[in-house]
């Protein structure tokens, strides 16, 4: 997949509009209330972030719907993805799921001394992710504690390990299926 295909013209924008005005009138709303519980924000800077909130998330909405119309012209239905604490990946991650396909996360270098907190769920990518296969058994543990704990509601993966602890051989099948 090229960049160039992602910023391609998009079709239905009656369709991107509504939906952003959903989502942009949620911020608002959002924010607003923020304000009132915390009244020194003030105006000036509740304007400045709904602007830049507004801003974030057209840009990332208009990114995801690309990526799912391209995923969902995708012959592969498995996406195997590392580093899922970047915003991009993520996006794409949940592009890739909501077309119906499968995602399979896997843990990457020092993630066991950080694992528990909610960060680990919110913005790691535990929530983009069908599956996941943590580098040890004590690491599957920790992070189904962690889901436990810090999913909120939220769907999240099946934490696995894989007895060889070698990605490559895990890889290879993964490809296969």
């Amino acid at each position: 997949i090229t960049p160039a295909l992602l910023f391609k013209k998009y079709g239905n924008k009656e369709r991107i509009h509504i939906d952003l005005d959903k989502l942009l009138d949620f911020t608002d709303k959002f924010i607003d209330v923020v304000v009132k519980e915390y009244p020194f924000i003030g105006n000036n800077s509740s304007n400045i972030l709904k602007r830049k909130i507004s801003d974030n998330f057209q840009a990332s909405y208009l990114f995801y719907r690309r990526c799912r119309d391209i995923c969902r012209k995708v012959k592969h239905k498995t996406l195997l993805a590392t580093g899922l604490g970047n915003k991009v990946n993520r996006l794409f991650c949940a592009a890739w799921m909501s077309s119906g396909n499968d995602v399979v996360g896997f843990a990457h270098g020092n993630s066991y001394c950080n694992s528990y907190h909610n960060f680990t769920v919110i913005k790691d990518g535990m929530s983009v992710v069908n599956r996941y296969f943590a580098a040890s058994q004590g690491q599957r543990k920790l992070l189904n504690e962690v889901i436990s704990r810090y999913s909120y509601g939220m769907k999240m993966p099946n934490v696995e390990y894989s007895e060889s602890n070698y990605y490559r051989p895990l890889f290879q099948d993964l490809q296969k299926a």
